[in-house]
């Protein structure tokens, strides 16, 4: 060839995205195969209802996670308040029944449950901050979506 000829030459390009060709390729897969452009746009279809029922179900169980983290933080809580009445109530069993014995002359058995209850007292509050120290690490460690 000539550089005279090269000037009639010209070059086209043509760029689709997504699962669907250009309409100029669908005429060409026609000429080729009459169906094959209903396959591609029954393929498009498919792949786009699979997108669909993938969203569906990322959202059922983001919601699904959702009300198992409500149900068990309302589980926790009535754990705390039962655990806060039995606490109070045994504390006051045990007050109730030193000052028995004080009046009833057992003053050492009455100091030792005092003791009791004092030392019984320091321990939950002691595991009660290691509890929440724990709790606050795991949500700080916990992975963000």
């Amino acid at each position: 060839m000539v550089p005279d000829q090269l000037s009639g030459i010209m070059v086209a390009q043509s760029i689709s995205s997504g699962p669907i060709p250009s309409a100029e390729q669908m005429r060409l897969y026609k000429e080729v195969d009459e169906a094959v452009p209903g396959i591609i746009m029954d393929m498009a279809r498919a792949e786009q209802n699979h997108r669909h029922e993938m969203d569906r179900r990322e959202i059922t169980i983001r919601e699904d996670e959702s009300r198992a983290e409500i149900d068990n933080l309302k589980a926790e809580r009535t754990l705390l308040v039962g655990g806060a009445v039995a606490y109070m109530i045994l504390l006051f069993a045990l007050f109730a029944s030193s000052f028995y014995l004080t009046m009833h002359n057992h003053p050492y058995a009455a100091a030792s449950l005092l003791a009791l209850v004092s030392g019984v007292t320091v321990f939950a509050s002691i595991f009660k901050k290691n509890e929440k120290e724990k709790k606050a690490k795991e949500l700080n460690d916990k992975p963000k979506d």
